[in-house]
């Protein structure tokens, strides 16, 4: 009964778009469907506002090694990626092994100009990242897996 209690639980953190948790693990941040500013992608996976919103991956589960995040703010033009701070932090036990690598900007094929971000991640583990762009402070939890022991396939495949 208990462990039914456990599962019911972890489908309503889902459902209300902030937490995926499985028993015994991290509880991954995953997105909503926000209405977000018209130029940007449309997706169901949003986390945050049109201050500072980033696309999420529906498990909350992404792979070891490098990542490139793509953040988007609607007051965001190419030459202020030098604002963008990123800071990650691990949330469980295991080296901290990770880094935020640096900020540049991207243009996407309709117009709009993003703050392309590069992470790299040494193990699996629980990860607490934090974007911080002109005073705006937006933070997930993800979990990361070696990428080969998914058999080479990402995780929302």
């Amino acid at each position: 009964m208990k462990k039914l209690q456990l599962v019911v639980c972890s489908v309503a953190l889902v459902g209300f778009g902030q937490f995926a948790e499985a028993e015994g693990s991290c509880p991954s941040t995953v997105g909503s469907d926000l209405a977000i500013a018209e130029s940007w992608p449309k997706t169901d996976t949003w986390h945050g506002s049109e201050s500072l919103a980033i696309i999420l991956p529906r498990s909350g589960i992404w792979p070891t090694g490098p990542a490139r995040l793509t953040w988007y703010s609607s007051d965001f033009q190419p030459g202020l990626e030098r604002e963008f701070v990123g800071r990650i932090e691990r949330l469980d036990e295991g080296p901290n092994d990770a880094a935020f690598l640096g900020a540049t900007n991207a243009r996407l094929a309709d117009e709009a100009w993003t703050i392309l971000t590069a992470f790299e991640f040494g193990s699996e583990g629980c990860w607490r990242i934090v974007g911080e762009y002109r005073g705006r402070n937006l933070e997930f939890v993800v979990r990361t897996v070696d990428y080969e022991a998914l058999d080479n396939k990402r995780p929302d495949d």
